[in-house]
């Protein structure tokens, strides 16, 4: 009897060592747990303080649940920038332009941007003048002719080109005209015709200093024709500078 007792148990077991107290985790942040940490999935998109929300608290044993943010629910795209206006033209020299100054469509326009392009320079006897390019002046862009110019009447100087194409039927011709210094001047656009050269002119122009001002001629109503005027048959075109004066002006962007 008692040696059957010695080898029994006596009463209970021995306990097992305690267990380590389970954390109560909030936030996401349990230890070693993979899932709860920030959800990486549209976790780029998402608003401050919304990654790795898991929900209340984990239960013992639990290793971390999924992250509760799911992937893309949070994913707004961001709205692109505005695009910006681009730059404004800039207008030529002087204190106003001559806008309007051209035809719907033109045919030919000569805008001085680098030369002369051909345009000469013919006096009456009594009469000077000077005739070369100007870098800095124009109307509506840089690049003009500038004459220098004694006149008195009835002694003119005229700029002229002979066009490669004579048949201005019906034509519009057009030039924009700039007075530096010298009162006193007058400008027209004018063409010579057939064999004989026969002349026809637009309106006159009073030349106001500091101001682009807007010359032209109608083909299909002159203000001076002479006899034998043929608009089919130009030989010359040209601005006409006249007075009493000695101006020193700039042309540019003759048109028709």
């Amino acid at each position: 009897m008692l040696a059957a007792l010695s080898c029994g148990r006596v009463g209970y077991d021995l306990l097992p060592e305690p267990l380590d107290p389970v954390p109560i985790v909030t936030h996401g942040n349990a230890p070693g747990g993979s899932g709860g940490a920030s959800a990486a999935g549209g976790a780029t998109s998402a608003s401050s303080g919304s990654s790795g929300s898991t929900g209340s608290s984990i239960d013992a044993g639990d290793t971390g649940g999924n992250g509760g943010v799911d992937a893309g629910a949070t994913n707004g795209g961001t709205g692109g920038a505005g695009s910006t206006g681009g730059a404004g033209n800039t207008g030529g020299t002087g204190s106003t332009t001559a806008g309007g100054c051209e035809p719907a469509v033109a045919t030919a326009t000569w805008t001085f941007a680098s030369d002369r392009e051909g345009w000469q320079l013919e006096v009456d006897p009594g009469a000077s003048g000077d005739l070369s390019w100007a870098a800095a002046a124009g109307d509506p862009a840089p690049g003009a002719l500038e004459l220098d110019a004694t006149v008195n009447d009835p002694s003119n100087a005229r700029i002229y080109l002979e066009p490669s194409n004579g048949d201005l039927t019906g034509r519009v011709i057009y030039a924009r005209v700039f007075l530096e210094t010298g009162a006193g001047a007058f400008a027209k656009t004018y063409v010579q015709t057939g064999g004989s050269y026969a002349w026809a002119d637009g309106n006159e122009v009073a030349l106001d200093a500091q101001q682009w001002q807007c010359v032209s001629l109608d083909l299909r109503d002159p203000d001076v024709r002479t006899p034998g005027f043929d608009p089919s048959a130009v030989q010359r075109i040209g601005v006409m500078i006249y007075g009493d004066a000695s101006p020193r002006l700039y042309v540019d962007q003759i048109t028709y």
